[in-house]
C-alpha cells in the first residue's frame, strides 16, 4: 500500500488517483461512489477527474466521520 501523503503535502488539484491514495480507497470508489454522484465537488477536464485540496479536507470534515462510502 502507498504510504498516505500528510495533509500538509497534499497537491492544491489531486486526480482521481491521489486522492484514493489519500483516502485508502480505490480509484473506482472513489470516482462512482464519490465524484459522479456530487458527493466529492470535482470537475472533469477532457475525460478526467480534478478535486481540489480543499474539497477533500471539507468532504473528510463534513461527511469522513467513520461511515461508509
Amino acid at each position: 500500500m502507498k504510504e498516505r501523503p500528510n495533509n500538509n503535502e497534499l497537491p492544491a488539484v489531486m486526480t482521481v488517483a491521489e486522492v484514493a491514495t489519500y483516502l485508502r480507497l480505490d480509484p473506482r470508489t472513489v470516482e462512482n461512489n464519490l465524484l459522479r454522484p456530487g458527493i466529492l465537488p470535482a470537475r472533469k477536464i477532457g475525460s478526467r477527474w480534478r478535486i481540489t485540496r480543499e474539497a477533500v479536507r471539507e468532504y473528510l470534515k463534513n461527511n469522513g466521520k467513520g461511515g461508509s462510502v
